[in-house]
């Protein structure tokens, strides 16, 4: 990808933001009686598309600014998770027994201190501690995964990664075998780790996509993953007629369409600092929102019936995602580059090297 193409990357934000988005008013489906419209009830391909944008995104940080990729990671990923966290945790605390149950998921279960231990650290991709509280959780411990690969997908040839793709998509295709099985516990309730490999799929595509610009094959070849992962678990995608099943596949053609495309956009800074902007309030709105709506149920809109109890939820979860921003969020990475700044000043200082210490 070429670097001045400066004008895509606000786009890639204010389409991380839209799929949050979604999955926000999704999810208000499971707690509300008025719930906010969404083009599917399912976030699940909102959820491959993020995937999708991070490979392109982590494929350019650790491609043009190797030293310090894990560290700015760590700093982009783990303050909101801890800050989430701990609401949760909070809550639980506090409210126990009168922590109110949203549709489908037990609110009041007892949670074991290891859990809780496990959630701070993003382990629910090799460990069954997957708690309801902190469902959207799951997508992130898979990307802190994938993170931890990209120094060897560096090495990967394209033939090698296509290869792992078709597998993994297969194995996307296959995991609705394994409800009523023995395993469907592990797999679906406890644990996101046959998930981890189930979708890898969907982050090689945005990986792929960033040194393959303009590769119609490839593009096509990626574009034609979601029809057969959709044909394949139509429940999983929530697919409810034509406007769903266009509204799930478009989602998905247009993010492939741009990640391989790579268009030129010409893009007023006002317009770029907002979605930027979006995009990075996109993060802790995702991963917040469902603590923050079992906190609600549990409390503003206990056992009322309020006409516009979605609106009620998303604004709710919107004050939480822009106060986490704001206040632990960005400041932690300002603290992380400059702390980064001071560790290499020495090496600048004696004409040694130089290293990006890029966010």
């Amino acid at each position: 990808m070429r670097t001045e193409n400066a004008g895509l990357w606000p786009l890639l934000a204010g389409f991380r933001f839209a799929f949050s988005l979604w999955v926000l008013c999704a999810h208000t489906y499971s707690f509300a009686e008025h719930p906010l419209p969404v083009p599917s009830v399912s976030g699940a391909m909102p959820v491959l598309c993020f995937f999708a944008i991070s490979g392109f995104s982590i494929h350019h940080s650790i491609a043009t600014a190797p030293a310090g990729y894990l560290r700015r990671r760590f700093w982009r990923v783990y303050p909101t998770n801890f800050a989430t966290v701990s609401m949760a945790l909070a809550a639980y605390l506090i409210l126990g027994p009168e922590l109110k149950s949203a549709v489908g998921h037990a609110g009041g279960e007892v949670i074991p201190p290891l859990t809780w231990i496990g959630s701070y650290l993003l382990l629910q991709t090799v460990l069954p501690i997957m708690v309801p509280l902190l469902f959207p959780a799951w997508s992130l411990s898979i990307e802190v995964a994938y993170y931890a690969l990209a120094p060897l997908l560096r090495r990967a040839s394209l033939r090698l990664l296509l290869t792992i793709s078709a597998l993994s998509l297969l194995g996307f295709c296959g995991l609705h075998l394994l409800k009523g099985t023995f395993l469907e516990t592990l797999v679906f309730q406890k644990t996101v780790f046959f998930h981890a490999l189930a979708i890898f799929w969907a982050f090689a595509c945005g990986w792929i996509a960033y040194a393959n610009a303009h590769s119609i094959r490839l593009m096509l070849v990626f574009a034609a993953s979601a029809p057969l992962a959709v044909a394949s678990y139509p429940p999983f995608f929530n697919i409810e007629g034509w406007f769903t099943i266009m509204a799930t596949l478009v989602a998905w053609f247009v993010v492939v369409a741009i990640l391989f495309m790579q268009p030129r956009f010409d893009v007023r800074r006002p317009v770029a600092t907002t979605l930027n902007y979006l995009g990075d309030l996109g993060y802790p709105l995702y991963l917040s929102h469902y603590p923050v709506m079992f906190i609600v149920a549990s409390t503003l809109l206990r056992d009322q019936h309020v006409k516009f109890d979605g609106a009620i939820y998303g604004l709710c979860a919107f004050v939480a995602a822009i106060a986490i921003y704001h206040i632990i969020d960005r400041p932690l990475r300002r603290f992380g580059r400059s702390a980064a700044t001071q560790m290499q000043a020495p090496l600048r200082n004696s004409g040694a090297a130089t290293a990006s210490a890029n966010m």
